[in-house]
């Protein structure tokens, strides 16, 4: 399973979308404010107010991440099931089910019935700052080793572009190798398996070479009789006034 960023999803969420004028967000020179810098934090305790915290769990975030908390959410699943005509002993689980119909109830679930109180993301931070507050103890401490100046642990954001520097190293062989086949096999994949180019180039080149086979084996007796006329007529009419070797 891959790392999720909640932090990414919120900001392609906010694409297009207008934010409450009271949000006190950070702000650049000229007075906007800087979307970049919107934590999921924020969002999920109320920051840019309920419409887009309830927007993003129903229409945004990844079901897979979402979290429910089940005390919260007992009534309004038995509610919801009666509401479906599902059956009423389908147990309701923390995490989206793997597959089958409990799976596409629990969908519609978190995007239509499910108390907004009772939805969370699973995320990386879940165990980011419980970790760096194991290792450090103090967010001062954290500062001093990191250089930062967090005034809390929820400051502490996953260091995605570490995370991703790291991977790249280590695939560097493997990217380049990637950069200088891919369209090679991109191409040859297109011509050979999704569309009839090969097989049509291949047929018309077997015709092609049976065609010209065919064509060549009457050829040469032809051509040596044509030759031998025109070396006849030739030799006629401009035959020297004296005789030719070999002719008295």
């Amino acid at each position: 399973m891959t790392a999720f960023d909640a932090n990414a999803a919120v900001y392609d969420f906010l694409r297009g979308k207008e934010l409450p004028a009271s949000y006190g967000g950070t702000k650049d020179s000229a007075g906007n404010v800087v979307r970049a810098r919107i934590t999921f934090d924020e969002l999920d305790a109320g920051g840019l107010g309920p419409v887009l915290r309830t927007d993003f769990y129903r229409k945004a975030a990844p079901l897979r991440y979402v979290r429910i908390d089940l005390g919260r959410a007992a009534v309004a699943w038995q509610t919801f099931l009666r509401a479906k005509r599902a059956e009423p002993s389908m147990p309701l689980t923390e995490r989206m089910p793997a597959q089958g119909a409990a799976a596409g109830l629990w969908g519609l679930f978190v995007q239509q019935a499910c108390p907004m109180e009772a939805l969370g993301l699973v995320r990386p931070e879940d165990h980011w700052r419980p970790f760096l507050r194991q290792c450090y103890g103090t967010v001062v401490a954290l500062n001093r080793a990191w250089g930062t100046a967090f005034a809390d642990w929820s400051d502490a954001r996953f260091p995605w572009a570490a995370l991703q520097y790291d991977s790249f190293l280590q695939d560097r062989p493997g990217l380049r190798w990637r950069y200088l086949t891919h369209n090679f096999r991109t191409t040859f994949g297109f011509i050979a398996v999704h569309g009839s180019a090969l097989r049509v180039t291949l047929i018309f080149i077997l015709l092609t070479i049976a065609a010209a086979l065919t064509v060549n084996r009457s050829r040469p007796t032809r051509c040596r009789a044509s030759a031998s006329r025109r070396l006849t007529t030739s030799w006629s009419s401009c035959s020297p006034p004296w005789p030719f070797p070999g002719k008295c």
